[in-house]
């Protein structure tokens, strides 16, 4: 019988790709490894919000891979510093995120409010030459 994590690893997959998305979870690792070193608590928080918020609510309770992992690489974001997030659309052009999901082929960075470097959230599989400009500039 499937587990919870390989449902959710599953579903998120399939949605990843039919939306997409290239998979977060390798910038949310080093996400994850920023945050042990400056904040041991909210590094165990991270971990504790992945085992019974995030897998749950994409295994067990039908939430959309794309905002749930949107959400928790947010949510580390966060914790390294307060900041906003943006959507860059195929033109570079930066709008606003609201929660929910971002506009389909968008890159989504967290621009920190202290200015340090923007960090990518979500990537598009093939990112527009404007999109991958702004991501190196701002995240590089």
């Amino acid at each position: 019988m499937e587990g919870s994590e390989d449902r959710a690893r599953r579903l998120s997959e399939r949605a990843l790709a039919e939306a997409d998305v290239a998979d977060p979870r390798p910038l949310y690792r080093d996400l994850l490894r920023r945050l042990r070193e400056v904040d041991p608590d909210g590094f165990r928080e991270a971990a504790e919000h992945y085992e019974s918020e995030l897998v749950p609510a994409i295994a067990k309770r039908g939430a959309s891979p794309v905002v749930a992992w949107l959400a928790y690489g947010a949510g580390i974001a966060a914790r390294l510093g307060p900041g906003r997030l943006v959507a860059i659309d195929v033109t570079g052009r930066a709008r606003p995120l609201e929660e929910g999901a971002p506009p389909p082929g968008s890159v989504v960075l967290h621009l920190p409010d202290d200015g340090t470097r923007a960090l990518a959230l979500l990537l598009p599989r093939t990112p527009s030459e404007p999109q991958e400009a702004t991501v190196e500039l701002l995240a590089g």
